[in-house]
């Protein structure tokens, strides 16, 4: 970065030097609109280069972190599946939503902190389909290695848990991509 100031400086020193000794300009007003044509220069390069390099790492920024909330958001979409489908037992399922426990506190504390979105709520949706889950019948009553079957009352409160998520999940996307 510093060779490219230096360069700009001693390119616009040696065209300066060039128009004032091949031009013979000697008035003041022709050496004002000589100058005038380089700084416009320089300011059409800082516009080009410095805010247009600013806007492209804050997509990227951007980008990086709606592909974060969109692979979570995959995976823990897998997670509920499994839990619905019966194919996870008492440890398995508990694991998983320590997992995902830090996992989404770290995709809150991303979100809030680098776009100061603060409605990010993921990990207390993660809490009341965690809640739901082992606060069920079903849950407390099946032996730990054993898988966990959901009673239709349950997987109607999982799926009105899931739909916030979903809707949580779209939010947050649209957030980020109007900061």
């Amino acid at each position: 970065m510093k060779d490219v100031y230096l360069f700009l400086i001693g390119f616009t020193l040696g065209i300066s030097s060039f128009f004032l000794l091949v031009f013979k300009i000697t008035e003041t007003s022709d050496i004002i609109n000589v100058i005038s044509i380089f700084v416009n220069i320089g300011i059409a390069v800082f516009v080009a280069y410095f805010i247009q390099n600013r806007i492209t790492n804050n997509r990227y920024v951007k980008e990086y972190i709606i592909g974060l909330i969109n692979s979570t958001s995959i995976e823990y979409e897998l997670f509920l599946k499994n839990i619905r489908n019966g194919n996870l037992n008492r440890k398995e399922i508990n694991q998983e939503f320590k997992y995902f426990s830090m996992k989404l506190t770290t995709l809150d504390t991303t979100i809030n902190n680098f776009l100061n979105i603060k409605n990010s709520n993921f990990q207390s949706l993660n809490r009341n389909i965690h809640k739901t889950i082992t606060d069920s019948s079903e849950f407390n009553n099946t032996i730990t290695n054993s898988k966990v079957k959901l009673k239709f009352t349950t997987l109607n409160l999982l799926n009105y848990n899931h739909k916030n998520w979903t809707l949580s999940v779209t939010n947050a996307v649209l957030n980020v991509n109007s900061k």
